[in-house]
């Protein structure tokens, strides 16, 4: 029998890898809940790409590193996980299906085909990572008026912008009809304050909003300009610079948020910015905390991605210590950076908002999480004890908490009526441990409750609405106005609703849409970087690895693109670092 196994190794091998495939193809069905005698086709086509994946593995498998495989079973069986887990969540009808024995058997399939996948793209990288001749003048004018013709025909068919109830929220504090509040950053409203009353002359709101969209659209345009510009001055192959110069023109999400007036956008492309900066320090091992003007630069984005999402602070606070760690040699520099930085935030966040009469935002922001996994477990119709319910019910009615609670979402709950806000804003810590009383009994339902509020961040099947199209109803008299169908008689919309939908949905295409894949991707680069002995240079994706930390702590919406929107923004480049050459420099 060995004898025959010695003179049949090859054959032994295929029968293996095909049983293998066999396997897998069953397992990537069930997982995504195919019925198997429904949908025919779908298996054996998983089947067969199991095979090819697996064979293919196979070829290399001698010529790849130790690190390699070990890096590739890692993320493989990671993302697997992930999969496992996710595709449990119905987000749709609101319920968590359980977790079946046969699933956990599938695991190591999954496991096995994933890893094989990531060790194969590691592969690919190493050899399409080749010198390839740089654009000595990458055009940056022509970059941005691409941009800015394809954002257009979005602008004139959504005109005057996409708007919903956050723009509503900000234009109405311009308008006096609400107070002002810190929940939307003031400084963005600020901004959208300055060209509303500046352009009052014009009569109309609608016109003034339109004014302030198109110089965000130009903005959007510009910094991504920027950023394709700077790919294209590097030495990796055409392929990649082809798809930045692509993705940033023509895909949708681009052109709808050019135009979606909330200030996730004018944050997203300041934190491009400053992750762009942070990449040349550290490309620079620190050199350019010499130069004043630097320091300059550096301290004004950190500054600015404070004033413009409350979660920015903790992004700047991380890094300050990070850099102060690698590199001590210009402590006084960076402590002069950070000082700054976050003394004019502390500032701006107090004396200058409390002189102005700025509401604070409310704790339950923050307390997003908690509130979900209490909510939920009350929603499931179970209590805490005598003492505890009497508290909670202070904050808002077990029984109105039944009747608006929604799983993943924790808006519907916080923000309505019965709820007590300022009873739960000062008595915070008391809520707190009422929270953590339910830790032991209901274990479960907290861990639940946080993987559907999060789901989105970490599963790949997860989506939703992109972003707001055209104007919502509001109160304020603004309307939205299809200027090319007026013109011509034929409506863009349809398409550009179509365009959106296979951006979410089409396969391979919804891979860039998903923020699961945009932090996986960034895992993929993270550790390419160890790949290629330049661990440090990671550095310039831990403002995104934060961002998307303090989403994992307190979001409020289980997947919402606009709260990633500067990792979405920041693919093409981080595809260009996975592909670079390890000789090549980034100018």
């Amino acid at each position: 029998m060995k004898s025959w196994f010695c003179k049949n190794k090859k054959l032994v091998k295929n029968i293996v890898i095909l049983g293998l495939a066999y396997a897998t193809g069953l397992s990537l069905a069930m997982v995504h809940g195919y019925r198997i005698t429904d949908i025919e086709v779908i298996v054996p086509c998983l089947m067969a790409l199991a095979a090819v994946v697996y064979f293919k593995a196979a070829s290399v498998w001698e010529s790849v590193s130790k690190r390699d495989k070990v890096m590739s079973a890692a993320v493989g069986f990671v993302f697997a996980l992930t999969l496992l887990v996710g595709g449990r969540f119905d987000f749709y009808n609101n319920e968590y299906l359980g977790l079946p024995l046969v699933h956990l058997l599938l695991y190591p399939f999954l496991g096995l085909f994933f890893a094989a996948v990531v060790m194969l793209l590691f592969v690919f990288r190493d050899k399409y990572a080749v010198v390839h001749e740089a654009v000595e003048k990458p055009y940056f004018r022509i970059l941005f008026l691409v941009n800015l013709v394809c954002y257009l025909p979005y602008y004139l068919t959504f005109f005057p912008g996409n708007c919903g109830n956050d723009t509503w929220y900000s234009l109405s504090m311009i308008e006096g009809l609400v107070p002002w509040s810190n929940h939307h950053p003031v400084l963005f409203t600020g901004l959208m304050m300055l060209v509303v009353k500046g352009t009052a002359f014009l009569g109309s709101l609608t016109l003034s909003i339109a004014i302030f969209s198109i110089l965000q659209m130009v903005s959007l345009a510009a910094v991504l300009a920027y950023m394709t510009m700077r790919i294209c001055k590097t030495s990796v192959v055409w392929p990649v610079k082809a798809f930045a110069v692509l993705m940033c023109a023509f895909h949708p999400f681009m052109g709808m948020y050019s135009i979606y007036l909330t200030k996730d956008v004018v944050f997203a492309e300041i934190m491009v910015l400053l992750c762009l900066k942070i990449y040349d320090v550290v490309k620079g091992d620190g050199e350019a905390f010499r130069r004043p003007s630097e320091c300059v630069k550096l301290a004004v984005l950190f500054l600015l991605s404070t004033m413009l999402r409350n979660n920015g602070i903790y992004i700047a606070v991380v890094m300050a210590v990070v850099f102060l760690l690698l590199y001590k040699r210009f402590w006084k520099q960076i402590l002069l950076v950070f000082v700054c930085v976050i003394g004019l935030f502390r500032i701006w966040y107090g004396p200058v908002q409390d002189a102005m009469g700025i509401e604070k935002q409310s704790f339950a922001e923050a307390a997003s999480v908690p509130l979900q996994q209490v909510g939920y477990v009350l929603w499931e119709g179970k209590e805490f004890s005598a003492e505890d319910m009497a508290f909670l019910e202070k904050i808002m009615p077990a029984k109105r908490v039944k009747e608006v609670f929604q799983p993943g979402f924790t808006d519907p709950y916080k923000f309505d009526e019965q709820f007590n806000d300022e009873f739960f804003n000062e008595n915070t810590g008391e809520f707190l441990k009422v929270w953590s009383h339910g830790l032991v009994p209901y274990f479960g339902e907290y861990v639940e409750a946080y993987l559907h509020q999060t789901l989105g961040y970490w599963y790949y099947g997860a989506t939703n609405t992109v972003a707001t199209q055209g104007c919502t109803e509001n109160n304020l008299g603004v309307t939205q106005i299809d200027v090319i169908k007026n013109i011509s008689g034929f409506s863009l919309e349809p398409i550009f609703e179509n365009a959106i939908l296979a951006g979410r949905k089409a396969p391979v295409v919804c891979i860039l849409g998903s923020m699961a894949m945009q932090m996986f991707m960034i895992l993929l680069l993270a550790l390419q970087y160890f790949r290629s002995d330049a661990g440090k240079r990671a550095l310039w994706l831990l403002p995104l690895i934060l961002l998307w930390g303090t989403l994992m702590v307190a979001t409020p919406a289980f997947c919402l693109l606009r709260y990633l929107f500067p990792v979405f923004l920041l693919w093409p480049f981080m595809i260009a670092e996975f592909f670079a050459p390890d000789e090549a420099e980034v100018v």
